[in-house]
């Protein structure tokens, strides 16, 4: 079976060793479906995939499901640009994240997802592993990606031109309201053991992620936190949106912090009235 020029220019972008693609091209040719074997025969160049996670994380696919998937199963972060997302952290965002028991329906869905981003929305396979974790600081991101993907879909609906917004988590949840679904909250983050608000005279003080307006003030809707009546309220945060929400409170304030551990036993938020003044 002869490869078809596109598929051809796939597998040159990102399998370079010229006998590996001679080898890839004589594999493929001889079979409808491409088990794991593949990796060892073409040689050097998946070394990497197959002694890693191969045995694992691989699982057979037709043909022209492996030939559109080449770029996700055999691109590298280049090194020198700093860069260090790929394939294998997402799936050990799987790993760590979900039933291992639907593992093979999890697997399916990220290369359903990342195919769609790669063909669909036309975003380059760099830009895909790598956006994530400059959003976020941390690799194996899996439900950030989703919520990547979903804002993709949303903003597409609302004619949304914006593939990669300066701060993600703001945009998403923008265009969750614009269609009536519900905007993610940002609990605090615990700074001591069982403490989530710190104070020192009239200036409290807590710690997290932030979802900020375009004047970098805190959009407090998104927020674990509810603020009555303060003096000032104002952040200090990375561009990730990572720091310290600050409140200068006076003797009307009062400050409400959502329970982190979960609901209350009709399903609704519990606020907790952690301090007051």
């Amino acid at each position: 079976m002869t490869l078809k020029e596109e598929e051809y220019d796939i597998l040159q972008k990102y399998i370079t060793d010229k006998e590996a693609q001679y080898r890839l091209i004589d594999y493929i040719s001889r079979h409808d479906v491409i088990g794991q074997e593949v990796f060892p025969y073409i040689g050097g160049v998946a070394k990497r995939f197959y002694k890693t996670d191969g045995r694992f994380v691989y699982r057979p696919v037709t043909r022209d499901a492996f030939i559109k998937r080449i770029p996700l199963y055999f691109y590298e972060p280049d090194a020198i640009t700093h860069n260090i997302g790929d394939l294998y952290q997402y799936i050990h965002g799987i790993l760590e994240n979900r039933d291992l028991d639907n593992f093979e329906q999890d697997l399916e869905t990220l290369y359903s997802t990342l195919e769609k981003f790669l063909y669909y929305y036309k975003i380059d396979i760099e830009t895909i592993f790598e956006y994530p974790i400059k959003q976020t600081g941390r690799c194996s991101q899996i439900d950030f990606l989703y919520n990547w993907f979903h804002y993709l879909q949303l903003a597409e609906e609302l004619n949304i031109q914006e593939r990669t917004p300066a701060h993600l988590i703001v945009d998403y949840n923008y265009v969750l309201e614009k269609t009536n679904l519900c905007p993610i909250i940002y609990d605090l983050r615990e700074q001591y053991i069982g403490d989530y608000i710190r104070r020192s005279g009239n200036l409290f003080s807590m710690q997290g992620t932030f979802p900020c307006d375009e004047k970098g003030d805190p959009i407090l809707r998104w927020i674990g936190v509810k603020i009555k009546n303060a003096s000032k309220i104002w952040v200090n945060v990375d561009n990730k949106l990572k720091g310290t929400l600050y409140v200068e409170a006076n003797h009307e304030t009062a400050i409400w912090g959502r329970n982190c551990w979960g609901r209350d036993d009709d399903g609704s938020d519990v606020w907790y009235e952690s301090r007051r003044v």
